[in-house]
Order: C-alpha cells, then sequence, then structure tokens
C-alpha cells in the first residue's frame, strides 16, 4: 500500500448521473443528491480515500 496521496478524480459523470437518479427517485435537492452520490461513488470504489471517524459509544 502507498503513502503517496493519489489526485486521481472520480469520474464526474457517474457521479452526476447517480445524483440525478436520486433526485428524481427520492424527490431530494440536488446538493444532497450529490452528497449521496460521492457516498455511493465511495462505496463503489470500496471505501478507498474516505476516512473513518473514530470514537463515539460502543452498543455492543
Amino acid at each position: 500500500m502507498s503513502t503517496a496521496p493519489n489526485y486521481q478524480r472520480p469520474p464526474l459523470r457517474w457521479i452526476t448521473r447517480r445524483a440525478r437518479c436520486l433526485q428524481n427517485g427520492f424527490g431530494i435537492e440536488r446538493r444532497e443528491a450529490l452528497r449521496f452520490a460521492v457516498i455511493d461513488y465511495a462505496w463503489f470504489q470500496g471505501m478507498r480515500g474516505l476516512t473513518v471517524v473514530q470514537g463515539g459509544r460502543s452498543h455492543g
């Protein structure tokens, strides 16, 4: 695993198309749809580049 920064941009067409589908399907605002589309893209790519927030309560 490389520690060098990755400056590759996600495919914006995929994200905008997904955002449009979310907007039409769920009736949410464009801003929210884009946010969810970016999260969906991260899940699709295997969560690379996202930071996990540590802390909080354990419910287990």
